[in-house]
């Protein structure tokens, strides 16, 4: 596997972001290369064919620790496996991070929202297709959600 130059963006902060590149085509063969920037929210794809859907989403838990990042960490994996864009934010005991932009909105084809509390800003997705799930669901079969949400929107 090829390593990519990492792609640093001017809002990244190098003390908590984990900055990674590679090329992907051997463990998907939709995918000519991928490059990606874990905890951040820019992901590319240059992918041969087939369509994609630009997923946004908010994540929050009770607690607003652990399960949070968990669902967007799995929500992320099962994306990109899937050949998908994405971009989640996580609302917690920390504040916001990863805060969805008014371009991230406009944007988006669908809005996730795993959460198991009630989610602050949630008007700024009007107009938009929202799916409320609980942060379990997200947790425990990512991908089956994404593949029913993909049906769904064909049909």
């Amino acid at each position: 596997m090829k390593s990519l130059n990492p792609k640093r963006l001017p809002y990244e902060r190098p003390e908590t972001s984990i900055t990674r590149c590679r090329l992907m085509k051997d463990e998907n063969p939709a995918i000519t290369s991928a490059v990606y920037i874990v905890g951040q929210a820019e992901i590319e794809f240059f992918l041969k064919g087939g369509e994609t859907m630009n997923i946004i989403g908010v994540t929050a838990c009770t607690a607003g620790i652990a399960h949070t990042y968990i669902a967007k960490e799995k929500l992320v994996k099962a994306a990109l496996e899937m050949g998908h864009t994405v971009k989640i934010e996580t609302q917690g005991t920390i504040g916001t991070e990863d805060e969805l932009t008014r371009q991230d909105v406009e944007k988006a084809d669908i809005v996730i929202i795993a959460a198991d509390i009630k989610v602050g800003g949630k008007e700024r997705f009007t107009g938009k297709k929202v799916i409320e799930v609980p942060m379990q669901m997200v947790i425990k079969s990512p991908k089956a959600l994404l593949q029913k949400i993909e049906e769904k929107l064909k049909g």
